[in-house]
């Protein structure tokens, strides 16, 4: 899965989002999390962002987590921080410090 990813091709960022929604094992989705992170494509970046808008606290951790490949890029930070920041949970900010802050 992470071959996918990181070959950076849209259509293969679409077959590990469709599997994203067919996934529900822990260490299954954290690797989709780290391929679609490393895709580096634009709407995988979107999708990671709306995750932790809107799934759980864990799994926003988790996405978060993926996301630290991009500590240096201050849109992708920013935008990762607007969403940590909406969200108002202390254990999902305490992480993006750890990552990305």
């Amino acid at each position: 899965m992470l071959a996918l990813g990181e070959s950076r091709l849209p259509a293969a960022y679409e077959v590990l989002r469709e599997k994203w929604s067919r996934t529900a094992g822990v260490p299954a989705k954290n690797i989709l999390l780290a391929s679609m992170a490393s895709s580096k494509l634009e709407e995988a970046i979107a999708f990671l962002i709306s995750l932790v808008e809107t799934e759980s606290v864990p799994t926003a951790v988790a996405v978060v987590e993926a996301l630290s490949i991009y500590s240096r890029n201050e849109r992708v930070r920013k935008s990762v921080n607007d969403a940590v920041v909406a969200r108002q949970d202390q254990t999902l900010a305490d992480h993006f410090k750890r990552e990305l802050g």
